[in-house]
């Protein structure tokens, strides 16, 4: 359910949101093993690289680095 104002309004428009689940894995990117590495507790920076993913604050990044 979607709900929005139209300008100044104080009405709510609700609106029903459609959607399907995206499943196919077949267009996910594709990491080079050496870039991974980089994501592993035993690289010599990995508490760099994980303060800067999280300072990103994109949930979906953290999200992509949990696949790997």
């Amino acid at each position: 359910m979607v709900l929005g104002i139209i300008d100044e309004s104080d009405l709510v428009y609700p609106q029903p949101l459609y959607v399907t689940p995206f499943l196919t894995f077949a267009r996910h990117p594709i990491y080079p093993q050496e870039d991974l590495d980089v994501l592993t507790a035993e690289h010599t920076d990995h508490t760099i690289v994980n303060r800067c993913a999280r300072d990103l604050g994109d949930e979906s990044v953290i999200a992509e680095i949990h696949r790997f």
